[in-house]
């Protein structure tokens, strides 16, 4: 019994008729992996930005309407990490 592959011109081959399907293949994984690494480097330039670049400081309206800033003296954070 022979396997019957239907021909279809707007099918890519090459010069033996063969299917290409390692093309497929390869940009089926240059888009996963693109798209992880992008993912991947965007959580990581967030948690850097979270945790280097921003201080614990916070504007906080007072029971008679001032403004007071809390902040941790000497420049450290809660968690003993320089501002």
């Amino acid at each position: 019994m022979d396997v019957i592959i239907p021909f279809s011109p707007d099918v890519p081959c090459d010069n033996n008729g063969q299917r290409m399907w390692w093309a497929f293949l390869a940009s089926s994984m240059v888009t996963f992996f693109g798209g992880l690494f992008i993912i991947l480097l965007w959580r990581t330039l967030k948690y850097l930005w979270t945790v280097c670049c921003h201080c614990n400081i916070k504007t906080k309206l007072t029971v008679d309407g001032r403004s007071s800033r809390h902040s941790v003296s000497n420049g450290m954070r809660s968690r003993g990490r320089p501002c």
